[in-house]
C-alpha cells in the first residue's frame, strides 16, 4: 500500500522498541567515559535514521557532505 506500511512490515513497533532500548542502554554505558551529555532516542528518531539510511542507499551521491547540502534535493 504506502511505503510506511511496507517500512512496518520489516521493522514493527517491536523492532524499532528493541532498538531504541539497546541504543539507549548503550549510551548510558558511555557515560562518563567517552561523552559527558547522554540523549536518549525514541521511536520516531530511530524510524528517521534507517529511512536516511535506506533514501542513501537509493539515491547514491559521490560526497556525504551532499546528502546535507541546501541546494537541490535528494535524486536530483
Amino acid at each position: 500500500d504506502t511505503p510506511l506500511k511496507c517500512f512496518n512490515l520489516f521493522l514493527d513497533e517491536s523492532i524499532i522498541k528493541q532498538i531504541v532500548t539497546s541504543t539507549n542502554y548503550s549510551m548510558e554505558k558511555q557515560k562518563n567515559k567517552k561523552v559527558k551529555k547522554i540523549f536518549e532516542t525514541n521511536p520516531d528518531e530511530i524510524r528517521a535514521f534507517i529511512g536516511a539510511i535506506i533514501l542513501m542507499g537509493i539515491n547514491k551521491m559521490k560526497n556525504l557532505d551532499h546528502y546535507f547540502s541546501k541546494k537541490g534535493k535528494i535524486g536530483e
